[in-house]
């Protein structure tokens, strides 16, 4: 992304924490500044700069805006400060050994934080410079038809300014009395909904009424959908055609402002136009004016995954590409081409896939999360047989307060990467802080289950002698269930409190032991 100029303020009055701050990795793309002094002096106009407050001495000095202020204290100093909700951040040391090495991480995502935020910024404004230099209208509506965002081209078509127009109706904008515009052949409105009904881009002629009079335009809108598939506005395009009296013209003008590749094919097949970024993304293919159009389309989509879907590789990168035929009629409605509409939906997919992949697992571990867990409980409790292991970490605690989280967290990691190698054809689970549940619906018996799992937690213990940072820790475990027997389903909610029942005996007779629930 864009090269950056970080700056971080130290308030104190020592060195100690410009040297922690300093060890930090820096983020790629960006240069690091870090000054100390007992006194800050505010840069108002600074950006991309934040300061630390070496403890409560710091904090009583610092008179300037507390959002772009990070406090370090003691858990002891936390207890005694007073109100600090506007600070950006507070770091608590957890202890005066850790000290340093706490301070270097932190400060390593503070920097990223920094890095992303100003990230952020600068592709705001190139967005909102963009959004201004295109000649056409563009705006952005909520559900309601208020309009949220509009572009220079828009207010000079109004003559009203963004202040003017921004969070206002139709009505208002374009100076339409609703009357008239219920009584005229206006279609703005309605056309708003027939794209959030279609739930894709939606092309429309659009007459308006403006102070230079009657308007023709050529609309594209689109529905705004958020993540989770609500629709919470429209977008549009307008191109003013006018004044437009030739027909390739207008063409030309309105395919090279789509955020498509377009090609466009004429009555007997041919090739008549396309636009730039078809040009850009199919140049390997030779495009020629004039050749045959479903020949060059079956080139193009040779990979095919459907009837409007394929993949494709272009400059050593593979995209996968959506494809439309639309086709064009003449004033009788005859046909008399076809416009072929190719998009890039490669970023789309892998944002499908990532949010499945983020619902399922755990972001730690890479294990099924709890939400899975049960989802795969429902869909095996008729299994002809099911044992639930759950295991835990002994002394798990104290190598998160003796080294830290981030030892804490790589233990985890371990046990994870060691537990999904062992029981790779069984459903492992991490339910939360260092406990785990392992799923087998294999045919065994509960003596057979008990000695496998006490052979991987062997393993895992053999392991940790082997990193000093870990050389406290071993694991209990509890195994639970049987065969289905005269039962329909299992009931997985008590074989889990059986398995929990017997990872407490395992924990009271001495933990590092698994131990089996046969009844109380």
């Amino acid at each position: 992304m864009y090269f950056s100029n970080l700056k971080i303020f130290i308030l104190s009055s020592e060195n100690i924490t410009e040297q922690c701050v300093l060890k930090a990795a820096v983020p790629d793309n960006c240069d690091v500044s870090v000054q100390t002094a007992e006194v800050f002096a505010d840069d108002k106009n600074a950006v991309d700069m934040m300061v630390i407050l070496d403890g409560l001495t710091a904090l009583n000095k610092y008179k300037s805006d507390l959002s772009r202020a990070v406090l370090i204290v003691t858990a002891e100093e936390f207890e005694s400060c007073g109100d600090i909700s506007e600070l950006a951040d507070v770091w608590i040391i957890p202890s005066e050994s850790c000290k340093e090495r706490f301070i270097t991480h932190r400060t390593e995502k503070l920097l990223a934080q920094m890095k992303l935020a100003s990230d952020h910024r600068r592709l705001k404004i190139c967005s909102e410079t963009a959004f201004d230099s295109i000649p056409d209208l563009v705006w952005f509506k909520d559900i309601k038809g208020a309009h949220l965002m509009v572009n220079n081209g828009f207010c000079s078509a109004v003559a009203k300014t963004k202040k003017q127009i921004e969070g206002q109706g139709h009505y208002y904008i374009w100076d339409i009395p609703k009357e008239e515009y219920d009584c005229g052949d206006y279609v703005c409105l309605e056309s708003e909904q027939v794209v959030m009904d279609a739930r894709h881009t939606c092309l429309f002629d659009e007459k308006v009424k403006t102070k230079k009079g009657m308007r023709q335009f050529k609309t594209y809108k689109s529905p705004l959908i958020d993540d989770d598939g609500e629709i919470f506005g429209t977008c549009g395009i307008a191109n003013d055609v006018t004044d437009i009296h030739n027909l390739n013209s207008e063409l030309n003008a309105i395919l090279n402002s789509m955020p498509f590749a377009i090609m466009v094919a004429g009555e007997q097949g041919r090739v008549l136009d396309t636009n730039t970024l078809f040009d850009e993304l199919f140049s390997q293919f030779g495009i020629a004016l004039g050749e045959n159009a479903d020949a060059l389309k079956r080139a193009i989509m040779v990979n095919s995954n459907g009837p409007d879907e394929f993949f494709i590789k272009i400059n050593n990168t593979e995209y996968i590409m959506s494809f439309c035929e639309k086709p064009i009629f003449d004033i009788f409605n005859n046909v008399i081409g076809k416009v072929n509409i190719f998009n890039d939906i490669t970023t789309e997919r892998q944002r499908n896939q990532q949010s499945i992949t983020n619902a399922n697992l755990d972001f730690l571990t890479g294990l099924n999360n709890r939400r899975n867990l049960f989802s795969y409980l429902n869909r095996n409790k008729v299994s002809e047989c099911m044992h639930l292991i759950t295991m835990d970490l002994d002394n798990f605690k104290k190598v998160n307060d003796t080294y830290g989280h981030d030892f804490g967290d790589k233990a985890l990691v371990n046990t994870a990467t060691l537990m999904k190698n062992f029981f790779r054809n069984d459903f492992c689970a991490r339910l939360g802080g260092d406990e785990f549940l392992i799923v087998v619906t294999r045919n065994c018996t509960t003596e057979e289950i008990v000695a496998e799992t006490q052979k991987f937690m062997d393993i895992l213990t053999c392991h940790f002698r082997n990193i000093k940072e870990f050389e406290m820790l071993t694991s209990s475990a509890g195994v639970a269930g049987g065969s289905i027997g005269t039962k329909k389903v299992h009931d997985f909610e008590e074989i889990m409190k059986f398995s929990d029942t017997a990872l407490y005996h395992a924990k009271r007779s001495g933990k590092a032991r698994c131990m089996a629930y046969f009844g109380e």
